[in-house]
This record gives C-alpha cells, sequence and structure tokens, in this order.
C-alpha cells in the first residue's frame, strides 16, 4: 500500500519521539510500532507509537510534556540533557500535517508517546526521470561515475545527464584514480565493490594524490549502509554516501549538496533550508538566534581547538549529544557524521581520522551559524 505524506516531517518526528526514548531508558528496551488503525474510502489512519521502558511521567506533569522549552522537572536536563524541545517541535509538526500526539505512561515503568494521522491512499508511484528542483540542472557538473554494473551505468547517467548533468564513466577503481588525474571533476560517485581496485582503495589513493583531487567531493555508491560501514567509508576518506538502488530524487539530491562549488563550498553550505525556516517559523526570529548561539557554544565546548578530550566514552556522549540537536536545526550531515563518530568510539575501532574530520565540520557549521546569526539579527533591527 502507497500513502500520501510527508516524509521528512513524519521522520523528523520519529528521530525526535526516538531520541527521547533512548535519553530516559538506562535499561530495558524500546519497541517502535506502526499500525492502521481505521480506513475509510480513498484514507487510512496510521498511527505511530515509541514505547520505552525508561522512567515514566507522573500525571500531573503530562500536560507540560509538548509546550515549548519545557520538561517536567528541572533535574531531568541536569541528568540527561537537552530543553525539551524535541516534543514541541513534534507535536507541532503532527498538527499542521492535521494530526494528534500524545503520551501514555506509569512512573518507572515507561512511557508510550504515539502520533495519529490520517493519509490519502495512492496507486504505486511510477519511475519519472524528470529533473528536480534540487538537481542543480541550470549548472550542470562534470560527474564521474565510477560503477562496474552496465544496467547500473546506464540507469545513473540517464538521470543525470537528464538533469543536465557531463557524464564520465569508468567500470573500476584504478580506471577512476587515473581518470581524476587527466581531467577535473566536480563529484565522483564511487561504487564500493568493483572488480580489481575497490572503491575504498580507490578513494584512498586519490586522496593521496596532489592537487585538487584532495578536496574534490566523493560520494560512496553502496547496498551497504550500517553505521559502522558508513564510518569506514568516512575513514577511507569519502565525504557522503547514497544507498543502492539508488532513488532518482536522492541522487540529483547529493549531487546538488556537494557539486555545487566544490568541497569546501557544500561543507559549509550544508544546510537543510526547510527545516531550518520551519524551525524558525516555529520558535521566531528573535529565539533561533538564541539557538544557534546555544548550539555554536556546544560544539566549540565538545569538538573545538580547546576540546582535547581522547577518551572514547566522552567523545561518544559528546558525539551523541549532538546528533538531535543539529539535525533539528537542519544540519543534516553533520548530525550523519556525530552518529558515524559515536557508533566508530562505541565499536572500539580506530576513531581518530572520523573525529579529526567531525572536529573540522564543527569548526565550518559554527562559522556558518555565526553568518546565519548576523542576518536574523539584522532583519530584526530592520
Amino acid at each position: 500500500m502507497w500513502l500520501i505524506g510527508d516524509e521528512d516531517r513524519l521522520r523528523q518526528v520519529l528521530l525526535n519521539l526516538l531520541n527521547n526514548a533512548v535519553k530516559f531508558t538506562a535499561r530495558g528496551r524500546i519497541d517502535l510500532s506502526v499500525t492502521l488503525s481505521g480506513s475509510k474510502e480513498g484514507a487510512v489512519q496510521l498511527r505511530c507509537s515509541v514505547q520505552d521502558t525508561g522512567i515514566g511521567i507522573p500525571a500531573d506533569k503530562r500536560d507540560r510534556l509538548f509546550q515549548r522549552f519545557s520538561q517536567v522537572d528541572g533535574s531531568i536536563g541536569r541528568d540527561f540533557g537537552g530543553s525539551g524541545l524535541g516534543l514541541a517541535i513534534s507535536k507541532a509538526l503532527v498538527e499542521r500535517m492535521g494530526g494528534a500526539i500524545g503520551v501514555e505512561s506509569v512512573i518507572d515503568h515507561g512511557s508510550t508517546f504515539w502520533f495519529a494521522l490520517e493519509l490519502p491512499v495512492a496507486s504505486e508511484p511510477a519511475i519519472v526521470l524528470e529533473a528536480s528542483s534540487n538537481s542543480s540542472g541550470r549548472f550542470g557538473r562534470r560527474l564521474l561515475l565510477a560503477e562496474d554494473v552496465p544496467l547500473n551505468q546506464d540507469l545513473a547517467r540517464a538521470i543525470l545527464e537528464r538533469a543536465g548533468h557531463s557524464v564520465d564513466v569508468v567500470s573500476d577503481g584504478a580506471a577512476a584514480v587515473a581518470a581524476v588525474q587527466v581531467k577535473t571533476y566536480d563529484l565522483v560517485l564511487m561504487d564500493i565493490q568493483m572488480p580489481g581496485m575497490d572503491g575504498m582503495s580507490a578513494t584512498r589513493h586519490i586522496r593521496a594524490l596532489k592537487g585538487a583531487a584532495v578536496r574534490m567531493p566523493i560520494v560512496a555508491m553502496t547496498a551497504n549502509v550500517l553505521p559502522e560501514q558508513v564510518a569506514e567509508f568516512r575513514a577511507a576518506g569519502m565525504d557522503d554516501h547514497i544507498g543502492k538502488p539508488f532513488r532518482q530524487d536522492a541522487l540529483l539530491s547529493v549531487v546538488a549538496r556537494w557539486a555545487s562549488d566544490g568541497a569546501h563550498a557544500a561543507v559549509i553550505s550544508d544546510l537543510d533550508s526547510s527545516v531550518f525556516n520551519e524551525m524558525r517559523d516555529m520558535v521566531g526570529h528573535e529565539r533561533m538566534v538564541g539557538l544557534l548561539a546555544m548550539l555554536a557554544d556546544e560544539l566549540t565546548q565538545r569538538f573545538g581547538p580547546s576540546s582535547h578530550s581522547h577518551e572514547r566514552k566522552q567523545i561518544a556522549e559528546d558525539a551523541h549529544a549532538m546528533v538531535s540537536a543539529t539535525s533539528m536545526v537542519g544540519f543534516a550531515s553533520l548530525a550523519t557524521l556525530c552518529r558515524e563518530v559515536e557508533t566508530v568510539c562505541r565499536s572500539k575501532e580506530d576513531h581518530t581520522v572520523l573525529l579529526g574530520i567531525l572536529r573540522a565540520r564543527s569548526s565550518e557549521t559554527v562559522a556558518r551559524i555565526a553568518t546565519i546569526r548576523s542576518e536574523l539579527t539584522l532583519s530584526l533591527a530592520g
């Protein structure tokens, strides 16, 4: 069954509820369930719930849960961190989609947060090779596609060329290394598993070259997207990844994000404007300036030049704390990187390379935040 809905908002609400459950569940389990609780002509009632075995919430405190910047108890912020903003945002998002959200809880036995939406039923969508609004088709880019399967080559090339990009195709890692030495590309789309030299080996060779190739964005294309596997891609020098089989909009979006003006520009402009604008509209310009200041301070304290923590446990906790904070403002790629660092630290693998990338990305984000805050402050003054 296919349903019509806002997948970005749904994803954000689920992420908020799951992060909330993890924060308050020191031991036990967390269950996510999605059910169809009813139907009528052309639409169904979708109900999502997140159940935990955490500390629970007193009955007389539950009415405060979904208020902006409120927590049921001041000690919660000290013990568990956070401002209580996630639930207020979830309520606003659900209500904007025409749904309802609530909670059931028993002290010391856990809580169940739920939301329900009525969504129209749709027929199975057809694959349409149209350039999306994210494709940057007006500014076609020079792309290198390293992929050994002919069918995948043709499909990716058709999507990319239809969006206005120029695409060269090679079939293995060694050919990719050779190609970037004779021609400058805006982006390399690198398959991981290829005969001969694989994608990660090719990336390491490219990063060892001199000149522009060192900073050229490289995006992994792979069916393996578990956090620990993505961390390996990062450690090899890759900037991002896209899952296979890929969707047209996802492929064009990753090209637009990384091939706009080179790797550095892609990093510092890595702000999802739709998420940012929705948050700003929700909390107001003045409050947004304050939230950005708090985020910059947190990033500087945890990953800035004066932060010299090398203890894996502390680094993992710092990275975990920043996943939700960065994603809710719109820095999705930084949130993903924080999650990868946390995973590597908790798995006992070498975290040195990834931590260095995170600290550099964090510094760039702090600089980006300073610019955004200045723009918001000027708009307030005007």
